[in-house]
């Protein structure tokens, strides 16, 4: 088991915002977690990355109890977030951008073969490394914000809403970036308000409903479960 996260609680300002959340993530796999605006998809990732902290419950990766570290440890052991709204660092150019993801590593060769890795990924940053990342499109944006993350040689990828507010056009390209590293045996955790893309790309999906989880289960299944259709895929 890479993620195992056990009767998760959280509060978000005075209320619960997970209420017992349980979820795991097998080496290799995409498992996506949809819900509505507020049900807890967000509180969920910041908590893995220790962003916020739990009141109760267990979070173990590779293994190992992480629930509760500094967040920049959790870094450190191959968990990467690429947040919500993209927090690329506007002022600075995409190249900046990019080693600051790099930012905890000492192994320079790699983090050079990393660099070069990025550019095949992703071509239009390569073609805009001295431009300042604040003045890219959105979905440049968005490839970098993901960039950036895969600058820390991840083992687990958090990707926090990566299509919102992005054209069609971008919505497909950032679809297969994250085909393509999946398939670099990078596990990615999905948040996704799209649940048709979500659950497209993803081998098992969870259901979180005012910050519990409702459903569960292979990722083509619950598209044709009716509760599922009737809530998120109805549009």
């Amino acid at each position: 088991m890479l993620l195992e996260i056990k009767n998760l609680k959280v509060n978000y300002d005075r209320a619960q915002a997970l209420k017992g959340v349980s979820i795991n993530i097998q080496e290799g796999e995409i498992v996506t977690l949809i819900g509505a605006n507020g049900a807890g998809k967000t509180t969920t990732l910041r908590t893995i990355s220790g962003l916020k902290q739990p009141l109760s419950g267990e979070i173990f990766f590779e293994g190992r109890q992480i629930s509760g570290i500094p967040a920049y440890k959790i870094a450190r052991r191959g968990i990467a977030h690429c947040p919500e709204g993209r927090m690329v660092f506007a002022p600075m150019t995409v190249l900046e951008n990019l080693n600051m993801g790099a930012y905890q590593r000492k192994d320079k060769k790699k983090i050079g073969e990393d660099l070069e890795h990025i550019y095949e990924l992703f071509p239009v940053l390569k073609e805009r490394l001295n431009q300042q990342a604040g003045s890219l499109s959105g979905g440049e944006q968005q490839m970098l914000s993901i960039a950036r993350g895969l600058m820390i040689r991840p083992k687990l990828l958090l990707l926090d809403e990566p299509s919102l507010g992005l054209s069609p056009i971008y919505v497909e390209q950032v679809s297969e970036i994250i085909k393509n590293i999946n398939k670099e045996k990078v596990s990615i955790m999905l948040v996704e308000q799209n649940a048709h893309l979500g659950l497209n790309l993803a081998d098992r999906a969870y259901v979180l409903e005012l910050g519990e989880i409702s459903i569960e289960g292979d990722a083509e299944k619950l598209v044709n479960n009716e509760s599922v259709k009737a809530a998120y895929l109805c549009a």
